[in-house]
C-alpha cells in the first residue's frame, strides 16, 4: 500500500472546480513533484491533504483515511506543510516560529532544533532576530525548518523556490537532498520543473485542476509539448 494516497481528488470553490479527479500516490521515502503553472491547483491540493478545505474523493496516509479530520489532527499524524512564500510569525524570533513547529511534538525538542539548524545555519546565526527583518530566502527556510520540527513522515513543499536567488535555491536544494537520505517521504508542488526535476522520481502535470500527464522525467520529455511548456527545449 502506498504510504499516501489521493483517490479521484475534488474541490470547488462555490461553483468553480479548483481540483477535478486527481488521484496519485507517493511510496514511503519517495520524492514525488507536481508540476503546475500560477493558478494550477498545486496550493489547493496541498491544502486539500492537509483538511483545509472541502474535498471529495478519497485521502489515505499511512493506512488511515483523512476525511472530515480537521488540519490539527492530521499534523499529530506527521504531516509536515511548508506554505509557498515562506509564511511564517513576523513578530517572533527566528527560534520562537521554530519552537511553535513542535507544538504538537514536544518530544526530542533540542535535537530536532539542532538538525534544523544543521540544514540552514543561517537560521541558527539569526535565532534570535525578529523573523519580519529577515530576506525572501531566509523566511523560505524558516517556513522549511518550523515543519522539520514536528518531525514529519511526509514533508509537503509549496513552491519552495518561488522568488528565490539561485544561492537560496541552492541552499533550498541541498536540504532537500539531505531530507531524502535520511528517509524523509517528500512531495513538492513547483512551478519551477528544473527543481523538481532534480529531486522527484515521479512527476505529474497539473494543468487547470487535473493531472494531465505523469512520469519520470525522462518519460515525460519525450512529449513535445511538455518539454517545450516546463522543461525547455
Amino acid at each position: 500500500m502506498a504510504f499516501l494516497e489521493v483517490k479521484d481528488l475534488e474541490v470547488y470553490y462555490g461553483k468553480a472546480c479548483a481540483i477535478s479527479n486527481v488521484s496519485f500516490s507517493i511510496d514511503e521515502g519517495k520524492c514525488v513533484g507536481i508540476i503546475g503553472s500560477n493558478g494550477a491547483g498545486k496550493t489547493t491540493l496541498l491544502d486539500s491533504i492537509l483538511g483545509i478545505t472541502n474535498w471529495r474523493g478519497e485521502i489515505i496516509f499511512n493506512g488511515n483515511s483523512l476525511r472530515k479530520l480537521p488540519p490539527r489532527e492530521i499534523v499529530k499524524r506527521k504531516v509536515g506543510y511548508a506554505p509557498e512564500r515562506g509564511s511564517i510569525f513576523p513578530g517572533m524570533s527566528v527560534k520562537d516560529n521554530l519552537l511553535v513547529g513542535a507544538y504538537l511534538n514536544r518530544s526530542n525538542i533540542d535535537k530536532n532544533l539542532a538538525n534544523v539548524f544543521e540544514l540552514f545555519p543561517r537560521l541558527e546565526e539569526r535565532q534570535g532576530q525578529q523573523a519580519d527583518t529577515l530576506s525572501g530566502g531566509e523566511r523560505q527556510m524558516l517556513a522549511l525548518g518550523r515543519a522539520f520540527m514536528l518531525e514529519p513522515k511526509l514533508v509537503m513543499l509549496d513552491e519552495p523556490t518561488l522568488g528565490l536567488a539561485p544561492i537560496v535555491i541552492g541552499h533550498i536544494s541541498e536540504a532537500v537532498k539531505s531530507l531524502k537520505k535520511t528517509g524523509f517521504t517528500i512531495l513538492i508542488a513547483e512551478q519551477n520543473a528544473s527543481f523538481t526535476i532534480e529531486h522527484a522520481e515521479m512527476i505529474h502535470i497539473l494543468e487547470r485542476g487535473a493531472i494531465t500527464a505523469s512520469g519520470t522525467a525522462e518519460e515525460l520529455g519525450k512529449e513535445e509539448y511538455i518539454r517545450e511548456a516546463y522543461f525547455g527545449t
